[in-house]
């Protein structure tokens, strides 16, 4: 006899729970973590924060209430839709907060939901994250393998100490990822006996992203340590210097306030086009202006023309915002951060954008990390022109470095 009452089988694909709870970050803050199943096969993400966040990211709502959201409305919303249609999933999640900026749900919750099913969908498929994540992207490469940015010497919001620039890179010129990893890590060294000839042990601190603090008076001291180290390094490849302005730190609602000096939009680009003088090696700068100041990006970045000038707080992964910025001529590099858009949908968005202009992509970690590592296998699956993860001997960025090492093998 025939039973009508007999369920339905379940699509091996469906999304069969979604569970999170709240974990802590590397600042011990409480952060989101979720996991999407899909049957036998489950994605894990932990979501990460940033302690330098531009007004026009996504919202991240208290931990608790992220994960509160997760569970009462996100879950049952995507319990038995296709873990394989991503663009279905982030739509969804924006549909269910219908606000702009996921001021409902959280961009916290909807980012951990959504990377969580990536990496569920990657393993149904029975592929790497990063392979996965090229399928999705299917956009011809900026690189065969993302350049190493590492952030050796802290400062400003990352660091209670030094200068008020808030970090200063050292970026090896390679794409085969073992080899700048290996000489990254050679100049960390290197920086640290530099750094023991001015300061004692108790002088030297650790800041946020793993990198040195060092109680330096100048904006010059922590460029010129770092380019001593890189010319001290027998490093095999030329080691450019970076750095992340942050310009939206000193920023006073008139003017900067920049080492002692009160600068107009004008006077800051000057100052800043001097340090490059000074460093010839300096070639990546992020955030040179603040993130309402378009004119300041492009004056920057009309006078350095060979710099790669790098929007984050200005451009906050966000396609909308990047077109306005490749239309003013303000950038030629954006920082990629999931969590300050909501989706990997979104965030792809972005980057295809960004290739199509040629605007280099470096992928990014943020100040408020986790052991997760999805960043490294997004960098990879897009083969973006960089990635950024801190100072390789701090445990949640080395976790990135180690992903990428063994991706790249």
């Amino acid at each position: 006899m025939f039973n009508f009452f007999r369920t339905q089988p379940v699509s091996p694909t469906a999304i069969t729970d979604i569970t999170a709870r709240v974990v802590q970050d590397s600042r011990r803050k409480p952060t989101v973590s979720v996991t999407v199943h899909v049957g036998a096969h489950s994605g894990t993400f932990s979501v990460p924060s940033g302690a330098s966040t531009g007004e026009r990211e996504v919202v991240a709502l208290p931990a608790k209430e992220a994960v509160r959201a997760i569970k009462r409305i996100i879950a049952p919303a995507l319990i038995g839709c296709s873990v394989l249609d991503q663009a279905a999933i982030d739509d969804q999640l924006h549909e269910l907060d219908g606000t702009a900026n996921f001021a409902s749900l959280g961009g916290n919750a909807a980012l951990g939901v959504s990377v969580a099913a990536t990496k569920a969908a990657a393993s149904v498929k029975e592929l790497e994250t990063w392979e996965y994540i090229e399928t999705l992207f299917a956009t011809p490469a900026q690189a065969k393998a993302p350049r190493l940015f590492v952030n050796l010497i802290n400062g400003g919001a990352h660091a209670d100490r030094g200068s008020q620039i808030q970090e200063h890179q050292v970026i090896p010129e390679t794409d085969n990822v073992h080899e700048a990893f290996r000489v990254a890590s050679a100049v960390q060294r290197t920086l640290r006996d530099v750094l023991h000839e001015e300061f004692s042990d108790a002088d030297i601190g650790i800041g946020d992203e793993g990198g040195f603090m060092v109680p330096t008076q100048t904006l010059e001291a922590p460029f010129r340590y770092l380019a001593r180290a890189a010319a001290e390094t027998e490093a095999g490849c030329a080691v450019s210097l970076g750095s992340d302005v942050a310009a939206c730190s000193f920023w006073q609602g008139a003017h900067y306030e920049l080492a002692g000096q009160s600068l107009d939009s004008a006077g800051l680009t000057t100052r800043l086009n001097a340090l490059l003088a000074q460093f010839p090696t300096l070639t990546y700068v992020e955030d040179p202006a603040g993130e309402h100041d378009t004119e300041g990006f492009s004056r920057f970045l009309a006078d350095n023309p060979a710099c790669t000038v790098i929007g984050d707080d200005l451009t906050t992964t966000n396609p909308k915002i990047l077109e306005q910025a490749i239309a003013a001529r303000a950038i030629s590099g954006i920082i990629i951060k999931p969590n300050q858009i909501g989706t990997v949908s979104d965030t792809l968005a972005t980057m295809r954008l960004a290739y199509q202009h040629d605007v280099r992509c470096v992928v990014s970690h943020r100040s408020g990390e986790t052991m997760d590592d999805f960043i490294a296998d997004l960098a990879y699956g897009t083969k973006c022109f960089g990635l950024k993860a801190g100072a390789p001997t701090a445990k949640e960025r080395l976790a990135k470095y180690q992903r990428l090492l063994t991706i790249a093998q």
